[in-house]
């Protein structure tokens, strides 16, 4: 164990609140690290529930609780980063969990490549058996970051980010945006010149099981749309129209205005954003949009899950 009064190498930041039914698994996903140079920095935005003190029950001096109004996630990451002793800073949302080895493979690929962000696949989990990874694969050599995540099934998922901590208070996370928040970092990393780098490794567990209960998961074309403008001048057009055909043509048709989304779909078809074989699935999103389309990739989940081994046993969760 490393003395928490030296510098650690990894500062791990966690937004909280009211999640005191999940933030004892977070938390200690990363007590159960084989690296174990680093503090974790909780940072409750406003809990109204238990959770500071399931954490002071842990009794870890390398638990920090930073306590303030709420004021979202964003804020509360920027806060943590800003508070961060490490060299590097590791994100991980409080309903999430890291897997074994996650901070030792992230920090080996950044010792070989110090200005780089490192992350890693994830496995999601529906519940029920039901999982699956992400992304499908990584950045090509030379392709754009924004093509990457805006247009194409490319993912860098919160949980998952380790970067150097000056780095990250160099871009910081931005304090107004309520959803989109990993592929806004991503893009905005990678325009700073900063590479990313992906680890095949699945590295966290995305708990998926209740999306419906996220700010995220809440329709807002018109914030997507504000964040389209702000990104502008990072992000290529193709990424900015395919944006704007699926995830802000989605926000639209779970608000009801189908046609609306099917238009900007369009324009995106028309304008080559997507493969092939992804147009047919961003179509279903949008005219299955809500409970329709989420209970039929679940169902599908299901029926794989009868026949194949988890991810979850298969990203090593299971020994």
């Amino acid at each position: 164990m490393s003395d928490p009064r030296n510098t650690p190498m990894v500062s791990v930041i966690i937004p909280l609140h009211n999640r005191a039914d999940k933030i004892a698994d977070a938390v200690n996903s990363v007590l159960m690290q084989s690296m174990q140079d680093f503090e974790i920095i909780v940072v409750d935005d406003g809990s109204t529930d238990n959770g500071p003190e399931i954490l002071a029950a842990l009794s870890d001096p390398r638990i920090i609780c930073i306590r303030q109004l709420k004021s979202g996630a964003n804020v509360a990451r920027n806060r943590g980063i800003d508070s961060a002793n490490g060299a590097y800073v590791a994100m991980l949302d409080s309903d999430d969990v890291f897997l074994a080895g996650h901070l030792e493979r992230s920090i080996q690929a950044l010792l070989q490549t110090p200005a780089a962000l490192v992350y890693a696949r994830v496995i999601v989990d529906r519940g029920n058996g039901r999982t699956f990874l992400k992304p499908p694969r990584a950045p090509r050599k030379g392709e754009n970051i924004s093509d990457y995540v805006m247009t194409d099934t490319g993912f860098v998922q919160t949980s998952t980010v380790v970067i150097a901590t000056q780095t990250a208070r160099t871009v910081r996370y931005l304090d107004w945006l309520q959803c989109a928040q990993d592929t806004d970092f991503a893009v905005r990393v990678a325009a700073s010149g900063v590479p990313l780098i992906m680890l095949e490794q699945p590295g966290a567990i995305w708990n998926d099981a209740s999306s419906g209960a996220r700010i995220s998961a809440i329709p807002r074309p018109e914030h997507l749309t504000k964040w389209l403008e702000f990104i502008q001048p990072l992000a290529t057009r193709r990424a900015r129209t395919g944006y704007r055909g699926w995830h802000v043509g989605r926000a639209l048709a779970l608000r009801g205005e189908k046609l609306k989304a099917l238009g900007y779909f369009s324009v995106a078809v028309v304008a080559g954003c997507y493969r092939p074989a992804l147009a047919p699935r961003i179509l279903g999103q949008i005219l299955l949009a809500g409970p329709g389309y989420r209970a039929l990739v679940n169902g599908l989940l299901g029926l794989k899950a009868r026949f194949r081994p988890s991810a979850l046993e298969n990203g090593g969760l299971k020994q």
